[in-house]
């Protein structure tokens, strides 16, 4: 498809702008946020319809908090912004990073099809969270991120395209920072429901944030800077894929 989907941040605000020329132009651009600035870190999804899923960060310092925020492209129309989620915290500079993706199409059967998945660091807490809305983007279920709590101090989540369940392939990957490691996680679905697999580390000495991303033949690719020596006296990226039929 031509078609390409940008958010931004600027001046403490998300934008979005989009093409329909692989990017040769671009459309103007449409302020997302409210205009009470603060708001940081947007991530942005497509599912199959197609739908966009946005979500971000806002910091609310008077009171302390950090709001995931989640606004949604259907039917043609931006709908209203929704404040899914917050907690307590006195240090902005531990972002919760959301990011988001699709839960999958209707024609495999999943009953929360054309949902969405969130998923975010909640740092005073020392772990990752995640939440799942339905296709109107009303919240339905909550919880942890397996393998994401403790003194590894989970961080910088990243999620690979939904495009494998689209295909069939009916795993959805989380890859984090833990530690000195690259953690992975899967959310499988088995049928009837939606369950977490095993988590596996990729890697010693990673110092960069994580990427995944689905290729539509199988595997989902993950990368990210890695160091080495005692602490990371040198750098280097590093590339791994998982084959998500197995």
């Amino acid at each position: 498809s031509p078609n390409v989907y940008m958010v931004y941040e600027d001046n403490g605000e998300i934008y979005f702008s989009s093409s329909t020329n692989n990017g040769t132009t671009w459309s103007p651009e449409i302020r997302l946020s409210e205009g009470e600035g603060n708001n940081h870190f947007p991530s942005i999804a497509i599912n199959e319809i197609p739908n966009l899923a946005v979500t971000w960060e806002r910091h609310d310092i008077s009171n302390q908090r950090i709001w995931i925020i989640f606004k949604m492209y259907r039917s043609g129309l931006w709908q209203s912004t929704k404040k899914y989620y917050n907690f307590q915290s006195t240090v902005f500079n531990c972002p919760a990073t959301p990011v988001v993706t699709s839960l999958g199409p209707t024609n495999y059967g999943a009953p929360d099809a054309h949902s969405w998945l969130f998923v975010w660091r909640n740092c005073p807490a020392h772990k990752l969270e995640y939440m799942k809305t339905n296709y109107e983007g009303d919240f339905y279920d909550y919880g942890q991120v397996p393998g994401s709590t403790g003194s590894g101090n989970a961080s910088n989540p990243t999620i690979g395209s939904g495009i494998e369940f689209h295909l069939g392939y009916n795993k959805i990957y989380i890859a984090f920072n833990f530690w000195y490691y690259i953690r992975t996680v899967a959310l499988i679905w088995n049928g009837s429901s939606w369950n977490w697999g095993s988590t596996h580390d990729l890697y010693y000495a990673s110092s960069g944030k994580p990427q995944a991303s689905a290729d539509g033949a199988h595997f989902v690719h993950f990368s990210w800077q890695a160091g080495y020596g005692s602490y990371t006296n040198g750098t280097y990226l590093v590339h791994q894929k998982v084959n998500t039929a197995n």
